[in-house]
């Protein structure tokens, strides 16, 4: 989800993550000695504004902002890839499945690449 592109005064989301724990990368000899373990994730995201706090965000009426709410479907998204590399980094594929086709982000890619770290003890 790309930052300020929904906006919602309620929302409930629910996130997925699993680690795979070298279930399948444990037979590649080379990579099970690096300690790199495969990954899941998803986000779903269900939200609402009410039209009071939407008619808010209208802060002046010569500036168009494309702010939008979620409506009745939920924003989802799924992602896959490997954590532990060099005991520390991350990176994950994530793939949008629903707002794909906005008129507000007519190019807007359907899957990211997102490095990141992650420390855990």
């Amino acid at each position: 989800m790309n930052n300020f592109e929904f906006i919602n005064d309620r929302y409930i989301a629910f996130r997925w993550y699993h680690s795979f724990e070298g279930l399948f990368v444990n037979s590649i000899p080379l990579i099970k000695k690096t300690g790199v373990r495969l990954i899941f994730t998803t986000n779903i995201i269900f939200g609402h504004i009410e039209p009071e706090n939407f008619e808010l965000t209208k802060v002046n009426k010569d500036i168009s902002v494309s702010l939008k709410t979620l409506g009745l479907k939920p924003y989802v998204e799924v992602g896959y890839g490997v954590e532990n590399i060099f005991k520390f980094f991350r990176v994950i594929v994530l793939h949008r499945l629903t707002y794909i086709n906005r008129e507000e982000y007519p190019n807007a890619p359907v899957f990211a690449v997102k490095i990141g770290y992650r420390f855990a003890f």
